[in-house]
């Protein structure tokens, strides 16, 4: 890029766009003017923070998480909150040659204007377009060699984020909602000494180092909660490279506890979103009844990590989702939850939402469901929403790997499940299953054939029966491939190699020899690099950042991402795969040891075990407490249905 880029002004921006944008595929993408955007000044704002979701526009608009923590900022007075996204190539390239900055969406103020640039990362694949949002910026790719602004991360996938530890100042793991502004108030207290240190290097990092000591505890001071400064921890190896020791050598907190949204139902909510002035992947609005899962899915990460259940009342969501459908103007409306249908009050919901008078039809959809929860009553209920199919996720087909996964569903909750859709009058079924699990046998894969095909028999059956009026039923099956993920029962497992994903995906072809079955799979070389990535430790930073000088981007796109790339990535900087994807031994030290998702790691051994031992563990919402060690940091904890 051009040596004089740091002094690119809004003004200038906007010119260069003017001639840049007629040339690349969506112009849309890259500039602001949405009907409801909310801008501020630049000048009275103390605090300056960019939020990026690192994707195109399109994908990026609809992630709730990166716009709640944009509204909770911009909520301050005193504090401005921008957004910017990722350049798809053809951008990207014209950018440079223009000697562009990546730029906030709201005012075309450069990235690197600003105090701290947040990125949040929703999966390991989008690594290397955190290293292309620091590129962009102007800013060395190595947290080590920058001043201001900081670079943080935050999102599920930073949950091991030691991959990227070279690359951000700082990690915000769990909810962000509360968190955000304790680390804004460090902007604000530093305000004079920010605006004093800007342009000379070595003040820039001191202050910046100044402001991740207040965030991380350094010295004795309050840590905020959730917070995690990978240049406060040493990694110690022996000689074959296992961790022998993470010491975090501040004088900050040992183990770094994730931050935790007590009270749901008074937390924030954007009930006012821009309206995007592009189509983007979702078209309705959404709410969230419930946060957390205590179905214990030993393969879910996300059912650890967003740990307790916690739920919103009735009257709170169905306020919500009024407000959202009257200013979007859309009419469908969703649900943010790992499983809608445990929510107690959700028939109440549904039955209060289509009891009022529209002058449109109101869609609800439900996201994957669990199976035993599919009745006729609520399927009765989301009778008028039938457009969209109903999502069933078996995830493993036959009942003994379903017990390895803790999966507590039996042939009959299917067959039941599958009745009541039919017999409710639905035309199009969506079955998600897994590959690659631990213990799966080619049995087990086949199972897959088996299984949907009794649910085609099922179907021509109960029409035969004069049970259900559908003759024509769709079924459409998703298989996507076991990653093993931290924090999780299978964080010990071995993860299938390439090879072995696509030869179990050939054993799956024989469904599409079924009648009304569409077919479709993850791509192997993506979800082996997700693999290496989700237990990776600090020596990947250079596989990365290699990878990413070779051109990685958008790796989660299953036709962008490039397993060969990332092999001579891996090749060229020393990395041996199969030390990332091969079992761990249960009593090793994990690269995320020093990171906590509330849940104790003995208790996830002793699951690792059950699971071996083809033993499930029930619903602790709907039983008794399991101790998995939540209630440590969230006293109210507790069974809710039983």
């Amino acid at each position: 890029m051009a040596s004089n880029e740091n002094e690119i002004s809004p003004d200038v921006i906007r010119k260069r766009l003017d001639d840049i944008l007629p040339h690349v595929g969506k112009p849309g993408r890259y500039f602001a003017g949405e009907i409801g955007i909310r801008k501020k000044d630049w000048d009275k704002a103390r605090a300056r923070i960019l939020i990026v979701f690192p994707d195109v526009y399109e994908i990026a608009v609809g992630n709730l998480g990166h716009r709640l923590i944009q509204e909770i900022l911009n909520s301050q007075d005193d504090i401005l909150a921008e957004r910017a996204y990722s350049l798809w190539p053809d951008m990207e390239k014209l950018m440079r040659e223009a000697g562009m900055p990546l730029y906030s969406l709201e005012s075309y103020h450069p990235a690197h204007r600003f105090d701290v640039i947040g990125v949040s990362l929703a999966h390991e694949l989008s690594y290397t377009n955190l290293l292309q949002v620091i590129d962009l910026a102007g800013l060395p790719l190595r947290a080590k060699d920058r001043g201001l602004p900081l670079v943080i991360a935050g999102g599920p996938a930073v949950f091991n984020p030691e991959p990227i530890a070279g690359f951000v100042d700082a990690v915000l793991l769990g909810d962000g909602e509360e968190a955000v502004l304790e680390m804004a108030d460090e902007i604000l207290k530093r305000r004079d000494e920010i605006d004093s240190a800007r342009g000379n290097p070595e003040r820039e990092k001191a202050v910046k180092s100044e402001i991740l000591d207040a965030w991380g505890g350094a010295g004795g001071s309050v840590p905020i909660q959730g917070v995690y400064v990978p240049g406060h921890f040493e990694i110690h190896r022996d000689g074959r490279g296992f961790i022998t020791g993470i010491k975090n050598t501040a004088g900050g907190p040992e183990v770094i506890q994730k931050a935790l949204v007590t009270d749901l139902e008074n937390s924030a909510w954007v009930l006012d979103p821009p309206t995007p002035h592009m189509q983007g992947v979702s078209s309705r609005v959404t709410i969230e009844p419930v946060r957390g899962c205590t179905h214990g899915c030993r393969f879910c990460n996300a059912g650890m990590i967003y740990r307790p259940y916690r739920e919103r009342s009735v009257d709170r969501i169905v306020d919500q989702a009024e407000k959202l459908l009257d200013h979007t103007g859309l009419q469908e409306q969703s649900f943010l939850a790992l499983s809608a249908t445990d929510y107690p009050g959700l028939k109440e919901f549904i039955g209060r939402m289509q009891a009022k008078k529209r002058d449109f039809h109101l869609r609800i959809t439900l996201p994957s469901n669990r199976v035993a929860a599919l009745g006729p009553e609520l399927l009765g209920l989301l009778k008028s929403s039938r457009k969209g199919g109903i999502t069933i996720a078996p995830e493993a087909a036959m009942p003994r790997l379903r017990a390895v996964i803790n999966k507590e569903v039996t042939d009959e909750d299917i067959e039941m499940a599958v009745t009541s859709t039919l017999e409710s009058g639905w035309n199009l079924i969506k079955l998600y299953f897994m590959i690659g699990l631990p213990t799966e046998t080619d049995e087990d894969v086949l199972g897959i054939v088996d299984l949907v095909g009794r649910i085609r028999g099922l179907a021509r059956k109960l029409k035969k029966e004069g049970r259900t009026e559908i003759g024509n039923l769709k079924i459409k099956v998703s298989v996507s491939s076991f990653v093993p993920k931290s924090h999780t029962p299978f964080q010990w497992a071995p993860m299938n190699t390439r090879e072995e994903l696509n030869r179990k995906q050939k054993l799956l072809t024989e469904l599409r020899r079924i009648k009304g079955v569409e077919y479709s799979y993850h791509d192997s070389g993506a979800s082996w690099v997700e693999g290496i990535m989700a237990r990776g430790d600090r020596r990947l930073a250079n596989a990365i950042e290699k990878a990413y000088s070779l051109g990685a981007r958008f790796d989660a796109w299953g036709d962008r991402c490039d397993p060969d790339l990332w092999n001579d990535a891996f090749v060229e900087t020393g990395i041996v795969p199969e030390e990332y994807y091969g079992g761990r031994d249960i009593d090793e030290i994990l690269p995320w040891d020093h990171l906590s998702c509330g849940v104790d790691k003995d208790w996830l051994k002793e699951d690792w075990h059950r699971a071996l031992d083809e033993i499930t563990v029930p619903d602790c919402n709907e039983s008794r407490c399991l101790t998995c060690g939540i209630h440590q940091i969230y006293k109210e904890c507790r069974p809710i249905r039983l």
